[in-house]
């Protein structure tokens, strides 16, 4: 995932690969931005409840602003 994120960031826009659907022990997603590339973990919570997950992180993420050092 770190790969493919690396390499369509590399065309421009930023990029967030969700890993929810995967059968790891471990929830991950691949966030490529600002020419980085951020894993990010956590243990996977086993759940039916997890409509609208991802899209409700990568609107969080889209509508992010860096921080202004002028106040």
């Amino acid at each position: 995932m770190r790969q493919q994120a690396e390499k369509l960031h590399s065309l421009g826009p930023h990029v967030l690969l969700k890993g929810g659907h995967l059968s790891t022990p471990d929830s991950t997603d691949v966030l490529a931005t600002n020419g980085a590339v951020h894993e990010l973990s956590v243990p996977r919570v086993r759940t039916e409840n997890t409509h609208g997950t991802g899209c409700t992180l990568s609107s969080a993420i889209a509508t992010l602003r860096p921080n202004s050092s002028t106040g």
